[in-house]
């Protein structure tokens, strides 16, 4: 039933969250010249939205370009990122897409450097070939299939650890 399937998923939010905290919480974390230490750091979902063919009018003419079967990787967290968030510090999307080249998860890197990207990042305009487009770079995205297979719960909750890590400014590996 739709109840159930909206149990199910709402679980494996949780799931992933609690795997997120239970690394987060514990590490002790350094800034890159040392200068600060902070520990304990913790995450609480706020709000959920299940996106569905119907929800997203794919049948239609209306269809939500989240309906693009055939969409790479990157655009997808691009879609993602057009929607304002700035009420929440991260905003992820789970999907089970199966992107090229195995990749299993996306995301905007935290820079202070150049302020853009990262936790708590405002909804802002951003130059890309010669236009300003409206974006919130606190998101990221995680995909639960890879090469055709279901990846197993704890692979998608270390990619989505992974994914947040760069928020936080982890650099790309």
């Amino acid at each position: 039933t739709d109840a159930r399937a909206k149990e199910e998923i709402l679980a494996f939010f949780a799931s992933h969250v609690s795997a997120l905290k239970n690394i987060f919480t514990r590490t002790q974390f350094t800034t890159y010249n040392k200068d600060l230490r902070y520990s304990g750091v913790n995450f609480v979902v706020q709000r959920t939205s299940i996106m569905t063919p119907q929800n997203q009018f794919c049948g239609n003419t209306k269809r939500s370009s989240y309906c693009n079967e055939h969409i790479d990787v990157s655009n997808f967290l691009n879609l993602n990122s057009m929607d304002q968030h700035n009420e929440f510090c991260l905003a992820y999307i789970f999907t089970h897409r199966d992107f090229t080249r195995g990749t299993l998860g996306l995301a905007w890197v935290g820079a202070r450097e150049v302020a853009s990207g990262g936790i708590c990042e405002r909804h802002k305009t951003y130059m890309e070939n010669q236009e300003t487009v409206p974006k919130s770079l606190n998101t990221g995205i995680v995909t639960t299939v890879n090469y055709g297979k279901a990846v197993p719960a704890r692979v998608s909750q270390l990619t989505f650890t992974h994914e947040v890590g760069h928020n936080f400014g982890s650099p790309v590996c």
